[in-house]
């Protein structure tokens, strides 16, 4: 299915999009920037689900429109959050777990609404999982 989409040397970098660490993102100057990115050739954007905890990748979805079925769209996995009331911000836990990463992509692909996610990566190492079961959980997904 992805083997048409353009890949690019650039990516469009889209954490803004989570709505953290950044201050005031301006969402219709953001679907803007996408927009003109794209009418000019770029169709790689990248992301993660811990972007504003999911966030990021539900903006991107919205700014691509039907495009994000044509885009090579990067997301990651592997940062495990805990949002819970009383805290500011989420508590984040590296996790490459099986378990977890077919959580992840699940949530991921529900958010982005795509069937399939072109380049899927894990964020960080949680030096406790081995390569082989991760690279194997991917295969198998």
């Amino acid at each position: 299915i992805y083997d048409e989409i353009m890949i690019n040397k650039f990516a469009f970098g889209c954490e803004q999009l989570g709505g953290q660490d950044w201050g005031e993102v301006n969402m219709e100057d953001f679907k803007k920037a996408i927009n003109t990115a794209w009418e000019f050739g770029l169709r790689t954007f990248d992301t993660a689900d811990v972007y504003g905890l999911g966030n990021s990748e539900i903006q991107l979805k919205n700014c691509l429109g039907k495009f994000r079925h044509d885009a090579n769209i990067i997301t990651k996995c592997g940062m495990k959050w805990k949002n819970k009331a009383n805290l500011s911000r989420a508590k984040i836990k590296k996790d490459n777990s099986p378990k977890y990463i077919k959580k992840a992509i699940e949530k991921s692909l529900e958010r982005l609404d795509i069937d399939a996610i072109p380049t899927y990566l894990i964020h960080h190492p949680d030096n406790i999982t081995p390569v082989e079961e991760i690279l194997i959980t991917l295969e198998d997904l």
